[in-house]
């Protein structure tokens, strides 16, 4: 609830001394991928909000669970599987079919929801990375997954 007020405040903050500039869209992205295995990285940095500096820190023992598709809010939101990253904020849920599905991580004083889709339609996923550091007001920062196609 922080997060979001911190989001909306910010917006609030860039909106009021900005002309005319469109705010961030917080419409939630659906990231297509062949399978769910990656890293989780981020970090809030205080003065120093970089995107590529924040994303060299993982983050071991974030909790991760996948809920069927619908808003995980909502009561009939069903919880279908969960794990947590290891040491060096690795991995893997090899257990979920085709479909669409909402992916919550939580870890390191920030949560993050995502909408995903399970497809082969999509170029085989080696992994992926989620960056659950902080929006900026510029809209740039984390919230954000990063797909690594195989190579073929």
């Amino acid at each position: 609830m922080r997060r979001i007020f911190c989001i909306f405040a910010g917006l609030v903050v860039l909106l009021s001394f900005t002309s005319g500039a469109d705010a961030c869209s917080l419409a939630p992205k659906v990231y297509q991928v062949s399978r769910l295995k990656g890293v989780v990285v981020g970090k809030s940095l205080g003065p120093l909000q970089f995107h590529w500096l924040q994303r060299m820190f993982s983050v071991s023992g974030a909790q991760l669970e996948v809920f069927e598709d619908s808003s995980p809010i909502l009561p009939h939101s069903k919880l279908l599987a969960q794990t947590v990253s290891d040491k060096a904020g690795e991995f893997e849920f090899k257990a979920l079919k085709e479909g669409r599905y909402t992916f919550h991580i939580k870890g390191s004083g920030m949560d993050d929801w995502f909408a995903v889709e399970i497809t082969n339609k999509t170029p085989a996923t080696k992994r992926i990375m989620v960056d659950i550091s902080p929006i900026h007001p510029d809209c740039s920062g984390g919230h954000t997954i990063l797909i690594q196609a195989e190579k073929k």
